[in-house]
């Protein structure tokens, strides 16, 4: 009675994707990280330790076709109504319906998703800064601002090239 985060009962559907008819038809892929992103990440942050505050984050999202996109009419899915835990209001137990959202099981789901997900983050604005998506690994995006002044993005260079000379000079000795 005093815990702050009660238990939330929740469910999965998950229908058997191999079995669709569509399955040869169906665009199912979807990028995943690769190590070369996150080693040039790694690197990118390394090179700049000291001169910039930047954060790392990464993410995994939980559930991700628990909230999938709608399918789009000419796609056609259908699944019996599941014959465990509560009953679809009314849906009879044995009845078929149609599939609206992409759900667990569905072999271009994890497309869909990715399709989500990307346009979000290609879209995404929030005052002067914007997300940038790399062209090493499509997984990876940045998050970046646009330069108030001249005289910011002046000052900005300079501490490039003076880290470059830095190695320079540490590359001699």
């Amino acid at each position: 009675e005093n815990n702050k985060h009660p238990l939330k009962a929740s469910a999965r559907i998950a229908i058997p994707g191999f079995q669709d008819p569509d399955l040869l038809l169906l665009r199912r892929d979807a990028p995943i990280g690769s190590v070369l992103g996150c080693h040039a990440c790694v690197l990118v942050l390394g090179s700049s330790w000291g001169r910039r505050h930047w954060k790392m984050n990464s993410s995994d999202i939980c559930s991700a076709f628990l909230k999938g996109t709608y399918l789009p009419e000419e796609r056609q899915a259908y699944m019996r109504a599941p014959r465990y835990g509560p009953p679809l209001p009314g849906v009879p137990r044995d009845a078929f319906v149609r599939v609206k959202k992409s759900v667990f099981g569905l072999n271009d789901a994890p497309r869909r998703w990715w399709e989500r997900l990307s346009q979000y983050c290609k879209h995404y604005r929030s005052g002067n800064t914007y997300m940038r998506q790399s062209r090493l690994d499509p997984c990876l995006f940045y998050l970046e601002s646009t330069f108030s002044t001249d005289r910011e993005l002046e000052r900005m260079i300079a501490e490039a090239e003076t880290g470059r000379e830095e190695l320079k000079a540490q590359a001699k000795s």
